[in-house]
């Protein structure tokens, strides 16, 4: 069989010109191995929260924020404030690709089960822009749980009359626009400015970055 560069070449969903060491807020989402709803037990939860609990064990200069476990995925936002030294900053991708292994193997211990498929391929990031969206998405995060019943990511998803935390999710997706699918299952947005802040000062704007792409 012939190899077809566009057919056989997996692409990358992440900002093709951004530096992912960069000091910055990231939010990131990861699903479970074929979205199944892996992570409803409460051992498989604790096995989740203690890998992204160590992330900071692993990573100098790295910070965690809010995080949540879903049935069938995670997210997170973690900080990156490298300060120098004579290793070089980690990557976001150097960072989540720890805690899924990490992940995988506690999980599997937990579970009984060594060697299985815990996650799927890639993840879903966003570089966080400004302090409005930050809090956004700190929101969407910790209102996850309770939005589950209207979560596409859920197989018994049908869509009801929100109420309640709709406004939560239209705050969400004031700030974040353009949010498709990628070819995983994981949810993907435009940037606008791709420029993320270099502290995390919730009482003070964080200002704007330049540059566009898709992460």
């Amino acid at each position: 069989m012939s190899y077809e560069l566009g057919k056989h070449q997996r692409r990358s969903i992440r900002l093709p010109s951004y530096d992912y060491s960069e000091c910055g807020a990231y939010f990131a989402t990861i699903c479970a191995y074929e979205r199944r709803c892996l992570f409803e037990d409460s051992m498989v939860k604790d096995a989740l929260l203690w890998a992204w609990q160590s992330i900071p064990e692993h990573f100098d200069g790295v910070s965690l924020d809010e995080f949540v476990v879903m049935p069938n995925h995670i997210h997170g936002i973690l900080w990156i404030r490298w300060k120098g030294g004579a290793c070089p900053a980690p990557t976001l991708g150097t960072i989540v690709g720890s805690f899924k292994s990490a992940a995988a193997k506690r999980v599997n211990q937990t579970r009984g089960t060594q060697g299985k498929s815990v996650w799927q391929r890639n993840y879903f990031e966003r570089v966080v822009r400004n302090e409005a969206e930050l809090n956004a998405i700190r929101q969407y995060i910790m209102y996850n749980p309770v939005m589950w019943n209207e979560d596409c990511e859920n197989p018994g998803f049908h869509p009801t009359a929100l109420g309640g935390v709709a406004d939560i999710a239209d705050e969400v997706q004031g700030v974040i626009e353009g949010a498709t699918l990628d070819a995983d299952g994981c949810d993907r947005y435009n940037l606008r400015s791709s420029k993320a802040p270099c502290e995390h000062k919730r009482s003070q704007e964080i200002s704007k970055g330049e540059g566009c792409g898709r992460g």
